[in-house]
């Protein structure tokens, strides 16, 4: 019962640092588009 609790919390925490990852991506390509607007 234990180890199915830890590894359904392991999964939650590997998914939200994956969307983590993906909103970072997101944010540095906006800022390299306006980076490529500016110059």
């Amino acid at each position: 019962m234990y180890q199915n609790y830890d590894w359904t919390g392991s999964f939650r925490a590997a998914c939200f640092w994956t969307q983590q990852q993906m909103i970072v991506k997101l944010l540095s390509l906006q800022t390299l588009h306006i980076w490529l607007y500016m110059a």
